[in-house]
């Protein structure tokens, strides 16, 4: 075996054995959806200002698929009921040629009570717990109860997911603020204990 069949294999088996530690795995339906999207998310937001980098259709397409993660997850809990996808309708409405603004990407119930999601997914290895200020205010604004972060990746095709932390949106306001690698502005939510 050469040099750079070693390190191949090396790298290869890092991402399979990170790939293997995911536990949601997302339908082809699943996978099939949030592209359709992420070329709709794409489109109408593609020359929009942005605080950080500028939006891909992949770039979509891992926060919906972190969007389709929490809403498969939390709908297999008995404690969560009445789950609606509300970001999954806010870019389906760009399809009529009008944006309607949904305040959270997640409405359900949780034990009966109102609650509303914001779902923040980032690919495996990116720094975890990190969620703009702006952001931060502007969801809690809009009534979010709390957010959702998660991990997804690709392999071969095939995407998983993983949620790793569900915070307190007043615990995010809380935390402290940092800057990211965009040098923004950003509160670091401390991992879950």
């Amino acid at each position: 075996m050469t040099k750079i069949e070693e390190i191949r294999l090396k790298i290869r088996n890092k991402k399979e054995a990170d790939f293997n530690k995911l536990t949601f795995t997302f339908s082809n339906e699943d996978i099939e959806l949030a592209h359709e999207l992420a070329k709709i998310d794409f489109s109408y937001y593609e020359n929009k200002n942005s605080s950080q980098v500028k939006s891909s259709v992949e770039s979509s397409m891992v926060g919906i698929l972190g969007e389709v993660a929490v809403y498969h997850e939390l709908s297999s809990l008995k404690e969560f009921t009445d789950m609606s996808w509300l970001a999954g309708k806010e870019r389906a409405s760009i399809l009529d040629g009008q944006l309607v603004y949904q305040k959270s990407d997640l409405e359900c119930k949780q034990n009966g009570e109102e609650k509303s999601i914001e779902v923040k997914t980032i690919k495996f290895g990116d720094p975890e717990g990190q969620i703009l200020v702006g952001h931060a205010h502007k969801y809690k604004n809009n009534g979010a109860d709390f957010v959702v972060f998660v991990h997804v990746m690709e392999l071969d095709d095939s995407w998983k997911a993983n949620i790793y932390n569900i915070v307190d949106l007043d615990d995010i306001i809380s935390s402290k603020i940092t800057t990211n690698c965009f040098g923004v502005p950003c509160y670091t939510v401390p991992p879950k204990q």
